[in-house]
């Protein structure tokens, strides 16, 4: 991952018709007190193309005439971010508290990543201790794009979670069912989940990672069920994915959460990590790779069981 460079003037590339979703990173400290800041993004242009959303309607083996009124509008809610134009090549400028910085470009589909370092005294930290940052738009554009980093101690706890049927309730071993509650129906939170979290997160030293192979699209639903159902903020950790061509990719989505892990623990090498997954699909078997790899961080392993 490139370093962000700091630029004193920059211009922004940000075109009117375009937007940009930043997904809440973690900062940690650096050996000499400065703090490194992951800032993980989306850059994109809403478009409304009728073979798109009919091509990603076969994909999802969605007939439009035998849905409700309810769930035709919350599936075009859900949907939208699937049917964009991705920008390629977009160097996105931030602005952290007074200091401006300039990320690397956008890949192929739109989604950028860099490290920023500043030193603590050039935060402007919340309430809740995490920091609050922006992306820079032309300047008559009154819009505002703002993204979350959390900041991580070295030592502490850091609770790694799975999403589908460990907190939200989607059904991974029945895919249809699985379809219908991702596009077409309200989350509904795993009972009792929330106040398990709620009580850890009553110690300050407790970090938490959301970790899905769950498409990046899906991520402004998906912070919407974090916020609504009273779970501890967090960093997101989604796939990226072309659904044309990826929407069933298991081994990607299996390689995708051993790396997330696999980095969070070498970046955090005195933390205790506690892994919570479910029985649906490799969670058992990722975490369990994890915690033979790294025994001296991975200290609890909690599964729900879905499979009865």
């Amino acid at each position: 991952m490139m370093v962000a460079m700091l630029a004193s003037l920059v211009a922004s590339p940000i075109k009117p018709d375009e937007e940009v979703v930043f997904f809440p990173g973690i900062g940690s400290r650096t050996s000499g007190g400065a703090w490194e800041l992951e800032i993980r993004g989306w850059i994109f242009e809403r478009e409304s193309r009728f073979g798109a959303a009919e091509l990603f309607r076969k994909v999802l083996d969605v007939s439009w005439d035998d849905l409700s009124e309810e769930e035709r509008l919350l599936y075009d809610e859900r949907t939208a971010l699937f049917l964009i134009d991705a920008e390629r090549g977009k160097q996105i400028p931030i602005q952290i508290g007074r200091r401006t910085f300039t990320l690397p470009r956008s890949d192929r589909t739109g989604h950028f990543s860099g490290v920023v370092r500043i030193a603590e005294s050039a935060l402007q930290k919340n309430a809740d201790g995490t920091v609050t940052f922006r992306a820079v738009t032309k300047e008559k554009d009154a819009r505002e794009f703002t993204g979350q980093i959390h900041l991580i101690e070295p030592e502490g706890w850091s609770v790694i979670s799975d999403i589908d049927d460990t907190i939200k309730v989607s059904h991974v071993l029945d895919k249809k069912e699985l379809l219908r509650k991702t596009f077409l129906k309200d989350f509904t939170p795993v009972p009792g989940m929330a106040e398990l979290y709620q009580h850890w997160a009553t110690n300050q030293s407790v970090a938490f990672h959301y970790l899905s192979s769950s498409p990046s699209q899906l991520f402004p639903p998906l912070n919407e069920f974090i916020e609504q159902n009273d779970f501890p903020s967090g960093s997101f950790h989604l796939r990226v994915l072309d659904w044309r061509t990826e929407w069933q990719n298991n081994s990607a989505s299996r390689a995708h959460k051993l790396a997330v892990i696999e980095s969070l623990i070498k970046r955090f090498k005195q933390r205790r990590f506690i892994l919570v997954g479910d029985s649906g699909e490799s969670d058992p078997e990722i975490y369990g790779r994890m915690a033979r790899k790294y025994p001296n961080n991975v200290v609890k392993i909690l599964i729900r069981n879905v499979t009865g």
